[in-house]
């Protein structure tokens, strides 16, 4: 969003001659980024004002301009638009598309892409199948005019190529005579029938710094294919875990001349030829990389790479990986960073691959138990990095309750709630403690009766699972006792239909009901009831059975004739 100002002065010398000059071209002050954040529908001036479809901030942008794109995942499709395969990002020359933000940032250095994840995918059509995805990711044919545009920060999948021309090359990205910046970014499940799985280079010195390719598919070159004298840079990438038929990582084809410095190829197929790297009339220079199999060039290795846990994407060196402190620190394109922010050239010479790596302190958190519970970590020792947050989290058994977090609870952010954090900057020994529940039960009864055991009323405390005798009795012979219900609360009955049983507490303020129903009945009509008198609700009851024919004539003069004694 520059505006350009030319200034021009109109000279009229003695020589009659008017010569036009143009003094200057310069840009305002360095405008404000384009915010773009998941879910936001507003114009793009701010957070809170977010574009939330990354294609209208694409629509806005100018040369110069920088966009922040908040974590969350983002598809090609306009605003307004059903969608179609052919739909696809564009970048555009002189803007930076930036990724990796909570949505809350005021500057770039404030970014966590690791823990802001953002995702550009083109997964628009059933989720899983990719037939109905996009051709591209990003498509850039060489009318793009794609000079001076970078993208950092993003993860980057879902692109299947398998269409006519040019859509069977590039699923995550296709690049003809363009020479953009791509940094910090994953390229994770792309597809292309013919070239270029993850990224398809025609005739382009693009660079690529920082970057991670993993699980990509194509014909040629399942993670980068160079094509037709195209003299990208790649450096500090980790390419693995792809599979082509030739050059399950890199191909290079038609008098390409890629530079590949301090990169780790591994673990790629190339079920014809070239399991990491095939080269058809192209020399790339490969240098000081860890290549699996071996490449003949100075700095070159071959040794397992050692990363954390590759096959679900995590591609951190572990301390006893041979790409530690073996790169070139003169390496074309070195960041000052590595794909997640941390310091390059932490201990003297750059490491190989994405990721640098830092010896870091550590401390142990050792987590215990009182009473009746569990923890999250589980009880034991636990080791951390130093000023590492971790998330604790206590949970009671039945009939038990948290009561707070004890021991060293210094860094503790909330000792009396049972999910909360410790911040480790020293070893820590911390306890959960429980302690069982206990409470009273309130007691009634319904008409007729009473509860005679332990009483009417509240009584307590007991404990949670306490075992506790209770006896209702009838009050009114015309009734009858049914169940013992739980109004509020926890508790369960040894039997519930018995007027005398044994209750078993919930730990919880518990109300506890005898339930008594009416109880007289035709069978009752040919004797006498118990105490020989006969109320007025009794008389009404056996005229309505009378009436509904379930008791005899007799029968009800009998009742009306014991009603009349009364």
């Amino acid at each position: 969003m520059q505006k350009q100002f030319i200034v021009i002065l109109v000279l009229t010398g003695i020589l009659g001659v008017s010569i036009a000059i143009c003094l200057s071209t310069h840009s305002e002050a360095e405008t404000a980024p384009i915010y773009v954040k998941a879910g936001s529908a507003g114009d793009g001036t701010s957070w809170i004002n977010a574009y939330g479809n990354l294609q209208d901030a694409l629509a806005e942008a100018e040369s110069g301009d920088q966009i922040w794109v908040a974590a969350g995942t983002y598809m090609p499709v306009r605003t307004g638009s059903a969608g179609a395969r052919t739909d696809c990002f564009q970048m555009k020359h002189g803007v930076t598309l930036y990724g990796g933000f909570a949505g809350t940032e005021a500057d770039l250095s404030e970014r966590d892409c690791q823990a802001s994840k953002t995702v550009l995918s083109g997964e628009i059509g059933n989720p899983g199948t990719a037939t109905d995805n996009c051709f591209h990711v990003f498509y850039h044919p060489g009318s793009t005019n794609l000079m001076n545009a970078a993208i950092d920060g993003f993860i980057i999948t879902g692109g299947n190529a398998n269409g006519v021309d040019d859509h069977t090359c590039g699923g995550g990205m296709y690049i003809s005579n363009g020479s953009p910046s791509i940094i910090n970014c994953t390229f994770y499940r792309n597809h292309a029938i013919s070239k270029g799985g993850a990224l398809y280079n025609k005739q382009s010195p693009a660079k690529v710094v920082n970057c991670i390719f993993y699980n990509n598919y194509a014909q040629g070159g399942a993670a980068v294919f160079n094509d037709n004298q195209s003299s990208s840079v790649l450096t500090n990438c980790t390419i693995y875990g792809n599979r082509a038929a030739h050059g399950g990582g890199i191909a290079n084809a038609d008098y390409s001349l890629p530079l590949i410095t301090n990169c780790i190829l591994w673990a790629n197929i190339g079920t014809t030829e070239g399991n990491q790297i095939h080269n058809q009339m192209s020399s790339p220079f490969i240098t000081y990389s860890n290549i699996e199999g071996g490449w003949i060039g100075p700095g070159n290795i071959t040794g397992t790479p050692v990363f954390a846990d590759p096959e679900n994407g995590d591609f951190h060196l572990l301390p006893s990986s041979p790409g530690i402190d073996t790169g070139d620190n003169s390496a074309t394109e070195i960041s000052n960073t590595d794909f997640e922010g941390d310091q390059r050239i932490g201990n003297g010479t750059v490491d190989m691959g994405a990721d640098e790596f830092f010896e870091s302190t550590t401390y142990y958190l050792t987590l215990s138990t009182t009473g009746q519970g569990s923890v999250n970590p589980f009880v034991g020792d636990h080791v951390y990095n130093e000023n590492q947050i971790v998330d604790i989290v206590a949970m009671a058994s039945p009939c038990w309750q948290f009561d707070q977090w004890s021991g060293e609870t210094d860094t503790v952010a909330d000792v009396n709630d049972p999910t909360t954090t410790v911040t480790m900057d020293s070893d820590y020994s911390i306890t959960a403690d429980f302690s069982i529940k206990s409470d009273f039960v309130v007691f009634s009864a319904s008409s007729g009766g009473n509860v005679i055991t332990p009483g009417m009323g509240i009584f307590g405390d007991y404990d949670c699972g306490q075992q506790v005798n209770i006896e209702a009795a009838i009050t009114d012979s015309c009734y009858q006792f049914v169940q013992w219900t739980v109004e509020y609360g926890s508790a369960s009955f040894t039997n519930p239909a018995e007027i005398s049983t044994v209750m078993t507490c919930g730990g919880i303020p518990t109300s506890v009901r005898a339930d008594f129903e009416y109880d007289w009945n035709p069978w009752n009509y040919d004797n006498n009831p118990a105490n020989g008198i006969i109320s007025v609700q009794e008389f009404l009851a056996a005229l309505a059975d009378y009436l509904a024919d379930k008791i005899s004539v007799s029968q009800l003069l009998k009742v009306l004739s014991l009603y009349l004694q009364s």
